[in-house]
């Protein structure tokens, strides 16, 4: 199965567009683009039977106090995974590794075999995953911890994903708490991109 996925690698070391276009031409990209565009007047008319509130978005609305502390377990952990995104291609070429996209689908499998355990036991086996994961990566340059690092950090973010959200939803006002949430989700993995030294 490694010798497959190595075989693929120089179509998953770029972006799916960018390969679209180097095999199939522009034309076959622009199609697609314009096809997806037509999906827009089909999301209104499903809307358009939607009965709607006219009364103003409170910002306290947007906030649920009790989903802070699952909120900003996920923020910081979000923060790890942002690094990870953005160090793991430059660091899979400067150590001659299997391309960073094997190492993408490889944590998107991963992701899948969380447990159903206790959302508790899943964060702290979630946190002990993504600790052992990054360290493997940072100082151990060769392929079987790298490939152990993928399966230790897909682990990681498949169940602390699902078992913080879950933590984070109070019974009444789910909306503001999956604001909440999701906040916290966005500015952690973008804090951990731009916390990078690019020199």
């Amino acid at each position: 199965m490694a010798t497959a996925l190595f075989s693929i690698a120089p179509i998953l070391s770029r972006p799916f567009v960018g390969w679209l276009v180097d095999t199939q031409g522009r034309r076959l990209v622009l199609i697609c683009g314009l096809a997806g565009v037509a999906f827009v007047p089909m999301g209104y008319f499903i809307s358009a039977g939607i009965a709607t509130v006219d009364t103003p978005l409170k910002l306290g609305e947007l906030f649920e106090p009790m989903s802070v502390p699952a909120a900003v377990t996920q923020l910081f952990f979000m923060m790890a995974y942002g690094v990870v995104e953005v160090y793991v291609a430059i660091y899979a070429v400067l150590h001659c590794l299997p391309s960073e996209g094997i190492y993408f689908i490889g944590i998107a499998v991963a992701g899948t075999c969380g447990g159903k355990s206790g959302e508790a036991r899943l964060v702290y086996t979630g946190n002990a995953a993504i600790i052992t994961g990054i360290l493997l990566l940072v100082f151990a340059h060769n392929i079987p911890c790298y490939l152990l690092s993928v399966a230790l950090l897909g682990y990681s973010f498949g169940v602390m994903q699902s078992a913080l959200q879950t933590m984070a939803m109070p019974a009444e006002r789910r909306g503001a708490a999956s604001s909440t949430f999701f906040v916290a989700f966005d500015f952690g993995i973008a804090l951990g991109g731009f916390s990078q030294d690019y020199s």
